[in-house]
């Protein structure tokens, strides 16, 4: 069974045998297309062809390919993005500081060892809170955040999919 695609590298029409695997250069641009219908697994399971694109990027519910972005249920065309950057939003500081003051009041009345522990506590809420990651696309309508998350090196590699992305749909 042969199956026509296109080239993620130039966007050229290809054809391959459905059983073929490994890569294959088009003989349009000459680029390395993976004909693997499935990638190795990496972390979040394995990658999945999707209409002959090239995926940059997949884990949970998150995949970046040649021309789109999918983040959940919403999807971003990839040649409507200009720009990506990802931003961090520190903890919330207003926690903290609310149990580190009760803490003190506790320590004014006659229980000091009770108000120690209540700072303590403050302060370990204040050190354990988690910083969010966003990824900021910036697209003609302005900028907007993607999607965020607690992990920084899963942002950062989103954003590098997305750049790479980017740059794919520059060379078509």
């Amino acid at each position: 069974m042969i199956i026509n695609g296109k080239c993620p590298h130039c966007g050229g029409a290809i054809e391959f045998d459905a059983t073929a695997t490994g890569k294959e250069r088009c003989p349009h641009c000459s680029g390395m297309i993976d004909l693997d219908i499935r990638n190795p697994p990496e972390e979040g399971g394995p990658k999945q062809k999707v209409s002959g694109e090239h995926v940059f990027y997949q884990r949970d519910a998150i995949m970046v390919t040649g021309s789109r972005f999918v983040v959940g249920s919403k999807t971003y065309p990839i040649h409507g993005i200009s720009s990506v950057d990802w931003a961090k939003t520190p903890p919330a500081k207003a926690p903290a500081m609310v149990v580190m003051f009760v803490g003190l009041l506790v320590m004014m009345i006659p229980a000091v060892v009770f108000g120690l522990i209540i700072m303590g506590a403050g302060i370990c809420v204040g050190i354990f809170q988690k910083r969010i990651y966003r990824v900021v696309l910036t697209t003609a309508a302005g900028e907007s955040a993607a999607c965020e998350g607690s992990s920084r090196e899963s942002i950062r590699q989103i954003v590098e999919a997305l750049n790479e992305a980017i740059i794919t749909q520059g060379r078509r």
